[in-house]
C-alpha cells in the first residue's frame, strides 16, 4: 500500500474490524437475517481498507456529460454516451492495470473475472469471440496436427481445454453491454474494467453511475449505494445549459449532504456556449447557487470542455457538430480542459488521505449505527426478558407456609371459641332431664311409685348432646376442609408455574362417638348410685312398725318427693358440670386432632412440591443473572464500538 494510505494499517482500525467481526459472530446466532447488511458493510470496509485506489465517483443527470467526462480522462470514447435515459444502468469502475481484464461483482457479494472463466461469461452475456483448442500433449507441430485431425473426425481427447484469446476489445464489448443493458444488469452491483491505459492514474479508480433523475428505483439505489460504499470523492457534472437546477440542489441535500465537502463540480458542454466571454460570469453564478443552495463553503467549480478535448485525443471520434469552432477557440478550450484536469488531480492528491479516511469512517459509522440498533434491540429484549423472569420468580415457599400456618392456627382457635360458645346445649339438655324428673316425681302418689320413678338414666340426654355437638363438629370440619382447599388453591395459583400438584388431603370425619362409652357408663353409675341411696332411704323411712303407725297420721310421700326433688336436682347439676368439662376437653382434643391433621396434610403437600419450587426459583434466579450479564455485556459492547469510532475519528483528525 502506498504511503498516502498508510494510516489504514493503524492498530485501531485492525482492532475495530476484528472486534466488529467478533461482535457479529456472537450476536447473529439465531438472528442471521438482521446481520446480513452489516456483514455486507464489513466486507465493503475490508475491501476499502485493503484497496490502494482512491475512488472518484461521477454523478449527474442524464445527458449531463458524465460518461464523456470519464472518456475524456482516459482519452478513449469507451463509455456509451447516447442521450437516452438509461444509457448507464449499472455502476462501472475503470482501473489502470498492466493486464486487460473485466470483473463482475454481483449483488450477493460474489465476483468473477473474465480471465478466470471467459467462456462461461462471454456465452452468458452473448459476446462473440474466437477460440482455439490446445491439448496438453500438443507440444510440437506434429502433435498439433494430430489433435486437429482428431477434432475433425470427432474424436474426443483427454485433458483438452479451450483457450480463449482475451483482448481489450472483448473486455470493452462485454463492459459496454452490461452497463447499458437493463436486463443484464439487474443482479449486478458493479462492473470493473482493468484497462491498460496510460491516462488512468494507478491510484485513482473512475466510477460511473446511472443518472440522478432516473424513474427507475433500481438505478437510484445503485447510485446511492455506490456513493456510500465506494466513492471517496465525487465529481458532480453540471451541464452549462442547466446551471444548478432545483432538482440537483434537492438531490445533493437528500443524498450527498454527508459527502458534499468531497464534491468537485464540473461544468460540461461549455463548447456549446456561444460566447466564451460569458463563461466567468456563468461560473460565478453556479458557484454562488451551490454555496447558497447546499451550504458549501468555497465550492470547487471547474469548467471542463470534455467533448472537444476527447475529440482531440481520440482519433476514432467521428463527431462533426464541433467542427465549426475555430482553431483559436479550440486551443483555448483544450487548455481550459487541461487546467481543469490538473486542478482535479491536485485536489485529489492533496486531499487523498482525508477523502479515503472519511469514507472509511463513514462506512464504519454505518456499521456502528446498524450494530447499535441491533444491540439496542438486544438490550430491549433483555429488559423484556427480565420483566418476564421477575414475573416467573415465585415468593419463597417458607413465607407462604408461615402465613398459611397462621391461618390454620387462627381458624382452629376460632373454632374452639365457637364450639365452646355452643356448650349451652349441655345445661339445656340436663335442665330438660331435671324438669322431666321433677314432673314425674310430682305425679307420684306413693313411695313405691317414687322409688320406681327414681330408676332413670342420662343416656338419652347425652345422646341428644352428642347429636348437637357432633353436628357442630362436622360443620367446623367442613369449614376446616374448605380452608384447606382454599389454601391449596392459593398454593397452586402461586406456584403453578413451578409444576406443583394439588394434593392436600382433607381431614377425615371422626365426630361419631363423641361421648366415650366409659364416660356414659360413669355418668349412669353416678345416677344409679345416688338414686339407690335415696331409694333405700325412702324404703327405710317407710318400713318398721313405728314408721308404719306414723304414716297413718302423717303422709311421708311429700317429704320423700321433696327429698327426691333435691337429690335429682343436685345429681343433674353435677352431671351437667361434669359433662360440660368433659365436652370442653373432648372439643379441645378434637380440634387439636383436626388441627394436627390439617397441618400435617398441608405440610405433606408442601414437602412433596418443595424441590420443584426451589428448583424453579433457582433456575429463574440463574436465568436473571445470565440475562443481566448479557445485558451488561451488550451495553459494554456498544460503548466499546462507539469508543473505537471516536478513536478512529481522532486519528483522522490528527492525520489532517
Amino acid at each position: 500500500m502506498n504511503s498516502g494510505a498508510g494510516y489504514i494499517d493503524s492498530k485501531s482500525y485492525q482492532e475495530f474490524v476484528k472486534y466488529i467481526c467478533d461482535i457479529v459472530s456472537e450476536y447473529k446466532k439465531g438472528s442471521e437475517n438482521k446481520y446480513v447488511e452489516i456483514e455486507k458493510d464489513i466486507h465493503t470496509l475490508l475491501e476499502k481498507i485493503n484497496d490502494e485506489d482512491l475512488y472518484l465517483g461521477v454523478v449527474g443527470s442524464f445527458s449531463s456529460g458524465k460518461s464523456t467526462f470519464i472518456n475524456s480522462m482516459i482519452h478513449k470514447n469507451l463509455l456509451p454516451t447516447d442521450a437516452v435515459q438509461g444509457t448507464t444502468v449499472a455502476a462501472s469502475i475503470l482501473k489502470k492495470s498492466n493486464k486487460n481484464d473485466l470483473e463482475i461483482t454481483y449483488n450477493n457479494g460474489d465476483s468473477v473475472k473474465l480471465s478466470d472463466n471467459p467462456q462461461v461469461l462471454l456465452s452468458k452475456y452473448q459476446i462473440e469471440y474466437t477460440d482455439t483448442f490446445v491439448s496438453e500433449e500438443s507440444t510440437n507441430f506434429f502433435k498439433k496436427i494430430v489433435a486437429w485431425i482428431k477434432r475433425i473426425l470427432g474424436i474426443k481427447e483427454k485433458n483438452t481445454e479451450k483457450i480463449i484469446n482475451l483482448d481489450i476489445e472483448m473486455c470493452i464489448s462485454l463492459f459496454r453491454k452490461i452497463v447499458a443493458t437493463e436486463e443484464l444488469a439487474t443482479d449486478i452491483k458493479y462492473v470493473t474494467l482493468y484497462y491498460e491505459n496510460e491516462n488512468i492514474p494507478y491510484d485513482i479508480a473512475l466510477v460511473d453511475t446511472p443518472g440522478t433523475e432516473s424513474l427507475n428505483d433500481r438505478h437510484n439505489n445503485i447510485t446511492i449505494n455506490t456513493i456510500n460504499d465506494l466513492c471517496d470523492a465525487i465529481v458532480i457534472i453540471i451541464p452549462y445549459d442547466e446551471p444548478v437546477s432545483e432538482e440537483l440542489i434537492t438531490y445533493i441535500k437528500d443524498n450527498l449532504n454527508e459527502n458534499k465537502s468531497e464534491c468537485i463540480f464540473v461544468v460540461t458542454k461549455i463548447e456549446l456556449l456561444g460566447d466564451l466571454d460569458e463563461l466567468p460570469r456563468l461560473m460565478r453564478v453556479i458557484k454562488k447557487r451551490l454555496e447558497n443552495g447546499v451550504s458549501i463553503e468555497d465550492a470547487q467549480v471547474i469548467p471542463m470542455p470534455t467533448l472537444i478535448y476527447l475529440k482531440s485525443v481520440d482519433t476514432e471520434m467521428t463527431t462533426t457538430f464541433l467542427d465549426n469552432i475555430n482553431d483559436t477557440d479550440k486551443e483555448q478550450l483544450i487548455d481550459m480542459y487541461k487546467v481543469g484536469i490538473e486542478k482535479i488531480n491536485n485536489l485529489l492528491k492533496n486531499n487523498r488521505n482525508r477523502y479515503i479516511s472519511k469514507k472509511l469512517i463513514s462506512i464504519s459509522e454505518r456499521i456502528t449505527k446498524k450494530l447499535n440498533d441491533n444491540l439496542s434491540e438486544v438490550i430491549d429484549n433483555c429488559n423484556d426478558k427480565e420483566y418476564e423472569l421477575q414475573d416467573e420468580l415465585v415468593e419463597p415457599v417458607e413465607d407462604f407456609v408461615e402465613i398459611s400456618r397462621e391461618k390454620i392456627n387462627k381458624l382452629f382457635e376460632q373454632q374452639k371459641i365457637q364450639m365452646e360458645g355452643k356448650l349451652s346445649v349441655i345445661s339445656i339438655q340436663f335442665l330438660h332431664l331435671k324438669l322431666d324428673m321433677e314432673e314425674r316425681i310430682s305425679e307420684c302418689k306413693e313411695d313405691s311409685q317414687l322409688i320406681e320413678v327414681l330408676n332413670f338414666g342420662c343416656r338419652d340426654t347425652l345422646s341428644e348432646i352428642q347429636t348437637v355437638i357432633g353436628k357442630n363438629l362436622r360443620e367446623s370440619l367442613n369449614v376446616s376442609n374448605a380452608q384447606l382447599r382454599k389454601l391449596e388453591d392459593e398454593f397452586y395459583n402461586l406456584y403453578s408455574k413451578c409444576g406443583v400438584k394439588k394434593n392436600c388431603a382433607l381431614i377425615p370425619n371422626s365426630s361419631s362417638g363423641f361421648f366415650g362409652s366409659e364416660f356414659i357408663y360413669e355418668c349412669e353409675n353416678i345416677i344409679n348410685h345416688e338414686m339407690k341411696l335415696i331409694q333405700e332411704s325412702i324404703k327405710d323411712d317407710s318400713s318398721g312398725f313405728f314408721n308404719k303407725v306414723k304414716a297413718i297420721f302423717t303422709d311421708p310421700v311429700d317429704k320423700h318427693k321433696e327429698m327426691a326433688f333435691n337429690k335429682v336436682s343436685e345429681i343433674v347439676m353435677s352431671l351437667s358440670e361434669k359433662t360440660n368439662k368433659y365436652t370442653v376437653d373432648r372439643i379441645d382434643f378434637k380440634i387439636a386432632f383436626n388441627k394436627g391433621n390439617a397441618l400435617r396434610n398441608f405440610s405433606k403437600m408442601i414437602n412433596s412440591n418443595f424441590n420443584r419450587i426451589n428448583e424453579h426459583n433457582q433456575n429463574t434466579i440463574c436465568a436473571i443473572e445470565v440475562n443481566s450479564k448479557n445485558k451488561l455485556q451488550t451495553q459494554q459492547d456498544i460503548q466499546k464500538i462507539n469508543k473505537y469510532i471516536a478513536i478512529l475519528k481522532e486519528e483522522e483528525k490528527d492525520g489532517e
